[in-house]
């Protein structure tokens, strides 16, 4: 067959290209695909405002859709532990690391006994994707507050330091106690190995302890260390390594340091 009776056969044959589906529709197939979600779902930008939201996030916040939207989530979710979930959800931007989390629930949904909502937040395209389930377990109650008394002992506490790091040993969460204490922005310390913060004479003892703990080897590490600070002072502090688990796996570990008062 010549080139040119190709083309034109070809031309005949092909198909032609499926239109575009239009703007509105594609809206109402992502907002029906949000309200689909289990629990209350929403979509938060990269400075914590809410883009989208279902109505099933809408009744667990006690806020209309219209109310929620545009809403930093702080303003929204302005009960006890709201700090605990900004941390995790800053984690998640800086990190890309799914987060989880509980709150309790804001008034006036809250009636009766305590309850809560669970919070897992994990990336989405420029900012956070966040679903919240409302629970109860009278038990769970009793820990979470006891769990905000010793959040609350610890923030008081001049000589107690916490933080978190990954599967790979990074720091992925620190607060600005710990990140003063250091002398360095947290923006420095992020992502950096929990193991270079510390005097290199202490730094074999600190990766076996945290190849113990991420592997499940053993359910907690305590030893005594040698912390630098950024003025090039190195601090005497005693540490302490437990998992985190996620699922069914270690999702990182915890770190506690213990100081003497500054």
């Amino acid at each position: 067959m010549a080139f040119d009776a190709w083309c034109k056969a070809d031309q005949k044959t092909t198909a032609p290209p499926l239109p575009d589906a239009p703007t509105g529709c594609r809206e109402a197939e992502f907002a029906a695909l949000i309200e689909r979600v289990p629990g209350g779902f929403l979509i938060l930008d990269d400075s914590l405002h809410v883009r989208e939201t279902s109505t099933a996030a809408a009744l667990l916040i006690g806020q209309s859709i219209e109310t929620i939207r545009g809403a930093a989530i702080d303003m929204l979710l302005d009960r006890i532990g709201i700090g605990i979930a900004l941390v995790e959800l800053r984690r998640v931007l800086e990190t890309g690391e799914d987060a989880w989390f509980d709150l309790p629930l804001p008034l006036p949904m809250a009636t009766g006994d305590a309850q809560r909502v669970r919070g897992h937040a994990s990336p989405w395209v420029d900012g956070i994707a966040l679903t919240l389930h409302r629970y109860h377990e009278a038990q769970e109650d009793r820990w979470l507050a006891d769990q905000r008394a010793l959040e609350q002992a610890r923030a008081a506490h001049r000589g107690v330091l916490v933080m978190r790091i990954s599967v790979r040993g990074t720091v992925t969460s620190i607060d600005d106690r710990t990140a003063d204490f250091l002398g360095l922005p947290r923006e420095r310390i992020l992502q950096a190995r929990m193991v270079d913060l510390l005097a290199l004479s202490a730094r074999a003892e600190a990766r076996d302890a945290v190849e113990t703990v991420l592997s499940g080897a053993a359910p907690t590490v305590a030893f005594d260390s040698m912390i630098l600070t950024n003025s090039g002072d190195q601090r005497r502090v005693t540490m302490s390594l437990a998992p985190v688990a996620e699922g069914f796996a270690i999702g990182g570990a915890m770190v506690l340091i213990t100081t003497g008062a500054s």
